[in-house]
């Protein structure tokens, strides 16, 4: 019960009465394929959406290896802190990457227009971005590493429009706002 990686989702998607998923073009949906395609096949089967990842995230280590779920699995704090410190925050990396798929999927299924770019459009943009400092120091082009802060500069702006949505959301339940957007 999952959208596999054989399934592309290359345009916005609704939930139709039956089920069935139909197809309008949306930058962000197109943004997060773009970066989806290069990636291993067994790599997305990994991480696919998937419906029962919330009830098989039982304890801390299931939690930490869960893929995005529908609906979202749970990761609380002290998770997301003990698991990221010893890792060097790359495991922050994968926790980013499965919020924004499953925020991108609620925005999805809800009929939304979506504001996020999913795990892909998220992390991949960051990552070449990153790159581009070293590259550009390997040749030594103007600028050199500064040219890395195109990653950082995307990765906090989608911070923004992750704490923005999750807020909406809780405003949408006639709850108060809990994250603060700097």
């Amino acid at each position: 019960a999952f959208i596999t990686a054989q399934q592309p989702i290359n345009k916005k998607l609704f939930v139709q009465s039956n089920g069935a998923l139909r197809a309008e073009k949306n930058f962000n949906v197109e943004l997060n394929e773009f970066f989806k395609s290069p990636v291993p096949e067994n790599i997305k089967d990994y991480v696919a959406l998937r419906s029962d990842a919330s009830k098989e995230a039982t304890d801390f280590l299931k939690t930490v290896v869960s893929p995005p779920g529908d609906p979202g699995v749970p990761r609380p704090l002290s998770t997301v802190v003990f698991a990221s410190i010893p890792t060097g925050l790359v495991w922050y990396g994968y926790y980013k990457f499965c919020v924004e798929e499953e925020l991108l999927a609620m925005e999805l299924e809800a009929g939304k227009m979506p504001r996020g770019f999913g795990g892909y459009g998220t992390l991949g943009p960051f990552c070449y971005g990153l790159l581009l400092g070293p590259v550009a120091e390997l040749f030594h082009l103007p600028g050199g590493v500064n040219w890395s802060a195109l990653g950082i500069i995307f990765i906090y702006y989608t911070q923004f429009l992750l704490y923005d949505r999750v807020n909406a959301l809780y405003e949408e339940e006639g709850l108060e706002q809990p994250l603060t957007v700097w």
